[in-house]
């Protein structure tokens, strides 16, 4: 993770004239709770008198420390790295340096422990529960095919039919054996022609449901 603070500092200067050397560095930091607290140093050279800006002689020092402070609001970091970048300086003419720079904080996070706790149920109760539907999903799946078989045999028992061979002594017992297992004498005349049921004296009935 990381976070970046966009800074300025204004550096006054007595006398100055001109500027030699401009430079920026963290000087020290610290986190105390949630609160990183530092300082950055702005300093470098300049000229003091005229005569010493045209010859490059009779620099004088300069430095100017910056505090920062960045508030973490919800986490406890652990620092990796500051660093700035983007630096810029600005004279303004007969009173100093305006800098501006961007102050980068690179950091980890250390959860709580029941924070920690927490995410870990979570996890536990979405691998339970990944583990249940596979195993719900599973059991529909035997089920459905459980009772597609059913159905299918049911439409099988329903479908199922049988072939009764009745043998007779007379014509005329043909309208009392077609009464009797309940299908139609015209029917029954004409599928059994194939037979040759007036030779053999017996008539077969298909679709016979076994009832009677």
């Amino acid at each position: 993770m990381n976070v970046t603070i966009n800074s300025n500092a204004f550096t006054k200067m007595d006398k100055m004239v001109g500027l030699s050397v401009v430079e920026i560095k963290i000087l020290d930091y610290y986190l105390q709770d949630r609160v990183l607290k530092g300082n950055v140093k702005v300093y470098g050279e300049y000229y003091t008198e005229e005569a010493e800006y045209e010859t490059n002689n009779g620099l004088k020092e300069f430095e100017n420390v910056v505090p920062f402070e960045i508030v973490f609001s919800k986490e406890d970091p652990i620092i990796d790295n500051i660093s700035i970048k983007n630096f810029e300086y600005y004279e303004v003419a007969g009173r100093g340096v305006e800098s501006v720079f961007d102050l980068c904080v690179d950091y980890n996070v250390v959860l709580e422990e029941d924070n920690r706790k927490e995410i870990e149920n979570e996890e536990i109760k979405e691998q339970v529960t990944r583990q249940i539907d596979i195993i719900l999903e599973e059991k529909l799946e035997v089920k459905e095919d459980n009772f597609l078989e059913e159905e299918r045999n049911e439409k099988k028992q329903d479908k199922v039919s049988v072939i009764k061979v009745v043998y007779y002594d007379r014509n005329k017992e043909i309208k009392d054996i077609c009464k009797k297992y309940n299908v139609s004498y015209y029917d029954i005349l004409e599928d059994n022609k194939k037979y040759n049921f007036n030779d053999n004296y017996r008539i077969v009935i298909n679709e016979y449901n076994g009832s009677k």
